[in-house]
């Protein structure tokens, strides 16, 4: 995979029938100054809270999850040792978030068995 310090993600709806009036398109630029976590890489998840380790972040940065399944996975953060969820990705889904630095208390876990692809980085 080769390394640019542009990333651009991009997210589109279409309706029919539904509330949506109106597409929405919108791209984000991010400029990236290093990667950070275990990134990149796949985690492969149980039910067990599994923690993640994404302090080499040492400035705010952005985190994309994508569940490569084959079960659902709820991320969220670690407080005494339970996962509190914050977000949940079914099979195929990606999330996109920005992350605060040094975190050391995110965490994941599936309903079954699943595998995360899981890219940080800093901006």
């Amino acid at each position: 995979m080769a390394i640019t310090d542009t990333i651009r993600v991009g997210i589109s709806t279409e309706g029919s029938n539904t509330a949506i009036d109106q597409p929405i398109s919108k791209t984000l630029t991010i400029t990236r100054n290093n990667e950070g976590g275990p990134t990149p890489g796949v985690i492969n998840l149980t039910t067990t809270h599994e923690l993640i380790d994404l302090t080499e972040l040492t400035n705010k940065g952005w985190c994309y999850l994508h569940n490569l399944g084959p079960d659902t996975v709820y991320w969220g953060f670690n407080l005494v040792g339970v996962v509190k969820r914050v977000g949940e990705m079914r099979v195929d889904e990606p999330a996109l978030f920005r992350m605060y630095k040094s975190i050391a208390a995110f965490g994941m876990y599936s309903t079954g068995t699943a595998q995360v692809e899981i890219f940080c980085w800093e901006d």
